[in-house]
């Protein structure tokens, strides 16, 4: 094994999709790149994932609440873990205060969080 991945599996067939459907086609930021790889790179890729996964798990590389990259782990059981450990807080009297930020999205997670305790509290009574 040499440890280098071949040239033809470098290769892509590139194309241009519009980001919005009402964008400007005239304008070249309007656009995203579609890259369509060879099969053969593709198993190739699969295969270096899981090879890459099972010495990760098997030394415990990951973080023990890592969501992403995970079998049996998603963004449910992340959401889960966040809202019994802010129930634990409440139960315990203590105050509580998440903050969520994923980028964009920041703004509506901590909507959707405060929209969820809200729901949590009618639901407790």
């Amino acid at each position: 094994m040499s440890g280098s991945v071949p040239e033809v599996f470098k290769s892509a067939f590139i194309t241009p999709r519009l980001k919005k459907s009402n964008m400007d086609p005239a304008d070249i930021k309007s656009y995203r790149p579609i890259s369509n790889l060879p099969v053969a790179s593709k198993l190739l890729e699969r295969l270096v994932a899981q090879q890459l996964l099972r010495h990760v798990n098997r030394f415990g590389l990951l973080p023990r609440f890592q969501s992403a990259y995970r079998a049996y782990h998603s963004t449910e059981t992340a959401v889960l873990k966040v809202l019994t450990d802010i129930l634990l807080v409440i139960d315990s009297g203590d105050l509580c205060l998440e903050w969520c930020f994923t980028g964009s999205s920041h703004i509506w997670l901590v909507g959707a969080s405060m929209f969820q305790l809200d729901l949590l509290h009618h639901l407790r009574r």
